[in-house]
């Protein structure tokens, strides 16, 4: 006597059931990687590398879209699968009309041979086919609602690739928080390093510049400067006022230093970094800033200089300090000017009209 059981059903769950789970922990390593590092584009060709190998697929690749342009930003690659990553920038938008009409349903598109699409979609045919794709899945990338670009698989096995979109789907979520995250680290970075209204560097990245310099021996030269009636013009005409000031004089700074280092430390204080640079050029540079801000060329947004240059940095603190010296002895002639022909309030007028 002998008694059978047919097992394939159960075989096929257990098999299913192993596919969901390999699924799962692939996509929570993917998670890890997004969320662990603090590098957006190495960790990005990581998660493509996870993705390519787990599908067994030939390439992995993001798509940014860019002024009605897709362009390859990203792609992982198989051993011996030639990259598309120069070749595929700049694409238009129209060759993929097809592929929006699926993403506006916020669906992927699946194209389990690329040869169903020779006669109906020839442009689009010949940009995969010229790949050696035969077939694919893309899974759209969206933020705020509005399409950035696409997440794709090419060739990977017959029997995957109808499982592959919710991976995808769900990939594209986390990778849109990660750029997210990137692209608001990368502002707070910014804004801790700059100034907003001038932007010149401001006072934080001076003292991080200054502590590095001095460990250097490369001469430098550094201008102190102070913008003359910031406080008046303030305390008249109000801020708006002194604001305009500020920005006049910064770019009148950044004129004549246009490859220098520009910060703003103080209200009305700024310093430029010169390095390399030798004194004769150095004092060239100086010489031309001052007649920018001469008082009898500019009576609306004039200032007090000071200039030191040094043939190494180690003594950084010192040489500002002596610029900052030279800044207020220049102050005072500007204060004697100001004496010799007429009161402070009438200055301040002739600033203000």
């Amino acid at each position: 006597m002998e008694i059978a059981f047919d097992m394939t059903e159960k075989e096929n769950e257990k098999m299913k059931l192993k596919h969901m789970l390999d699924t799962e922990t692939m996509v929570m390593e993917c998670i890890r990687i997004l969320y662990q590092g603090h590098n957006y584009d190495k960790d990005i060709q990581k998660v493509l590398g996870q993705v390519g190998i787990f599908l067994q697929a030939e390439r992995t690749y993001i798509f940014r879209l860019r002024d009605n342009e897709f362009s390859n930003d990203y792609e992982w690659c198989a051993e011996g699968v030639e990259s598309q990553k120069d070749i595929l920038q700049g694409i238009p938008i129209s060759i993929f009309k097809r592929w929006l009409s699926v993403f506006e349903k916020q669906e992927c598109l699946v194209m389990q041979d690329v040869e169903a699409y020779r006669e109906s979609d020839p442009e689009e045919y010949e940009l995969l086919s010229i790949q050696g794709i035969h077939s694919l899945v893309v899974s759209p990338m969206e933020k705020d609602g509005v399409l950035v670009g696409f997440l794709g698989v090419d060739n990977p096995p017959a029997d995957k690739i109808w499982n592959v979109s919710s991976l995808l789907q769900t990939l594209c979520y986390f990778i849109l928080l990660a750029f997210r995250r990137a692209e608001n680290e990368k502002k707070l970075s910014h804004l801790s390093f700059h100034d907003t209204l001038t932007s010149f560097y401001n006072r934080n990245r001076f003292m991080r510049d200054m502590e590095s310099l001095a460990n250097q021996t490369i001469p430098i030269g550094i201008v102190y400067l102070d913008v003359n009636g910031l406080k008046e013009a303030n305390d008249k005409y109000g801020h708006e006022c002194g604001d305009k000031l500020l920005i006049a004089a910064a770019d009148k700074m950044k004129d004549v230093f246009r490859q220098a280092d520009c910060y703003r430390i103080g209200g009305d204080e700024f310093v430029v970094f010169c390095l390399n640079i030798s004194e004769e050029k150095f004092e060239e540079k100086v010489t031309a800033l001052k007649e920018a801000f001469d008082f009898e060329n500019d009576r609306q947004c004039n200032a007090a200089i000071g200039a030191q240059w040094t043939e190494s940095c180690k003594n950084i603190k010192q040489i500002v300090a002596e610029a900052d010296a030279k800044m207020y002895e220049d102050k005072k002639e500007y204060y004697k000017k100001l004496k010799h022909e007429g009161t402070a309030e009438e200055a301040d007028r002739e600033v203000k009209d």
